[in-house]
């Protein structure tokens, strides 16, 4: 069966379907509106106390504050690997490596380096300061001392 070259087609994008006037298309504005900034004063500073570019802050944390934390970020199952890890990384004594630990926990710069790893190193240490207190104040019967012992001697 032969098409008619002026019947309309039953396709929507053909081009030749102009007998039918479609539904007229939404009006879109053209141009979109400029949203003009907040009015300034010419002689004002727009940010009286502007933070300095990263470029211009120093570093939060030396270079070696940094390794100490990349370092401490790593697990270790037995205590000797890491003490011999802090030998080989550091060229530091063991309780030397950790003096600068807990140096280095309690600067703002770390906390806002990687405050979770931070954090738990605070609490453990905590954990362990008191575990030491609590040691330090019993007796080897397991009670706990009223004080000092008693100085006064039996001439």
């Amino acid at each position: 069966m032969p098409v008619r070259p002026n019947a309309p087609s039953a396709d929507p994008l053909d081009a030749d379907s102009h007998d039918t006037d479609p539904a007229p298309a939404p009006a879109i504005d053209p141009e979109p509106v400029a949203t003009d900034p907040p009015a300034t004063r010419p002689d004002s500073d727009p940010d009286p106390d502007p933070e300095p570019t990263p470029a211009a802050q120093p570093p939060l944390l030396s270079e070696r504050d940094l390794r100490v934390l990349d370092f401490e970020r790593r697990w270790w199952r037995h205590a000797g690997a890491k003490e011999e890890a802090i030998r080989a990384e550091f060229d530091l004594p063991a309780a030397r490596y950790y003096q600068l630990l807990n140096a280095v926990i309690d600067l703002p710069g770390a906390t806002r380096t990687d405050p979770m790893l931070v954090k738990r190193l605070q609490r453990a240490r905590a954990e362990r300061l008191q575990a030491r207190s609590a040691r330090a104040f019993t007796t080897p019967t397991g009670r706990q001392s009223s004080g000092p012992p008693n100085s006064e001697s039996n001439d």
